[in-house]
């Protein structure tokens, strides 16, 4: 069962308390992480995934809606074998604990 946490106006102070990642993953102008375990609540676009971070990124600045993006851990066998698609771009702003994943927060 996964923690949930639903609480727009503490949501940045929470997210500052996670642990961020060093590594291979930057961190990205205008958005906060990347959080280690914590994946993004809710689909924007249908929660379409790219290949590359930066890809994400620039979708996810184009949507008025999307809250950041989350690279998941999980997927189907073939995107990670063919190592595609594991950045969705996500709604937030509502988080749940999700071991493997890693999110940045869109500021506003």
């Amino acid at each position: 069962m996964r923690q949930m946490w639903v609480v727009p106006g503490a949501l940045l102070l929470l997210a500052m308390a996670l642990p961020r990642t060093a590594g291979e993953d930057i961190a990205l102008v205008c958005y906060d992480g990347p959080f280690e375990s914590v994946l993004l609540n809710g689909c924007v676009d249908d929660c379409r995934s790219f290949e590359t971070l930066e890809e994400a990124e620039q979708h996810c600045n184009a949507l008025a809606k999307c809250g950041g993006i989350t690279k998941s851990a999980y997927g189907d066998a073939e995107a990670i074998n063919l190592g595609v698609g594991l950045y969705e771009v996500r709604a937030g702003p509502g988080i749940a604990a999700q071991q493997g994943d890693m999110s940045w927060i869109k500021q506003v």
